[in-house]
């Protein structure tokens, strides 16, 4: 079994969820436009039970093919031909708020722990 830690880990998904908050932002932003179709970011949970962070192109031009936003790669990137739902973009927004909060919340609470056993 590989140790983590639970701060490298809070650290990796505090950036997963700005890139999945810029995708969310985008599809937003291109709403209106004819033809485009969301895009989302593949599920930390698959990033996490992977055991590696892949290295991707931040720029779809810098190899073909490669659908990635940080190193994060994007899902229903068009093909499926789904149109933007507003409704559901904001509630990614909402969800992603959540997960943000809970994620700082627990960096708190095992920073207070630490400095708890630094004092003992």
């Amino acid at each position: 079994m590989q140790s983590t830690s639970i701060f490298a880990l809070a650290s990796q998904q505090a950036r997963w969820l700005g890139v999945r908050q810029q995708t969310i932002a985008e599809n937003i932003a291109h709403a209106s436009v004819p033809g485009y179709a969301a895009k989302d970011v593949a599920p930390f949970k698959a990033l996490v039970t992977s055991g590696t962070a892949n290295l991707a192109a931040t720029n779809a031009r810098h190899f073909a093919g490669t659908n990635s936003v940080g190193g994060f790669a994007l899902t229903g990137s068009g093909e499926d031909g789904a149109a933007v739902s507003v409704e559901t973009e904001m509630m990614k927004t909402t969800d992603v708020r959540n997960q943000y909060a809970l994620n700082a919340a627990i960096v708190s609470a095992f920073h207070r722990m630490i400095l708890t056993a630094a004092k003992a």
